[in-house]
């Protein structure tokens, strides 16, 4: 009767384990979420300048921000340029006042990023609502049916 014990016991760590891998949006609060996935009022961009300055400072780091999609940047822990970013655009979305960027960042470990922020009218300070890492999205379609299926991980650092 010992196998019994485990055929009790397996089913039990399966929920466990779908539950950690499902829990990495649980930071990312239900109403942003609805607000995320309402495409129609987000216009994309694929280009650094066509986010606030705010937004991206949030994004970067120490060497100076996001590069263009298009532009050289560091992609590995083997830095030839100290000037150059350590992070690119891949794309962003902008709806009124909240903005996602996905982006990659270069180092010993290649990974890619998404933020979701809030920027008000007037200078006001940018809010981070939820980081997250994850794959590479195409487009905001892509990142749309990643976030139903819960393929992030929350991350607090940028």
């Amino acid at each position: 009767m010992e196998w019994a014990k485990h055929i009790v016991f397996t089913p039990i760590l399966v929920g466990i384990f779908q539950g950690i891998c499902i829990a990495g949006l649980m930071n990312l609060p239900v109403e942003q979420r609805k607000v995320l996935e309402d495409s129609s009022h987000f216009t994309i961009v694929r280009t650094v300048t066509a986010l606030p300055e705010a937004i991206v400072a949030l994004c970067g780091d120490l060497t100076g921000g996001l590069a263009e999609p298009a532009a050289k940047w560091e992609a590995t822990d083997c830095i030839k340029d100290e000037t150059l970013p350590r992070k690119r655009l891949i794309w962003g979305a902008i709806s009124g006042v909240h903005h996602v960027v996905h982006y990659e960042s270069g180092g010993y470990v290649h990974s890619f990023h998404l933020l979701v922020a809030t920027l008000g009218n007037g200078g006001q300070q940018p809010k981070v609502i939820w980081r997250g890492i994850g794959g590479l999205y195409k487009d905001y379609t892509a990142f749309l049916l990643a976030l139903r299926t819960g393929e992030f991980n929350d991350e607090s650092e940028p």
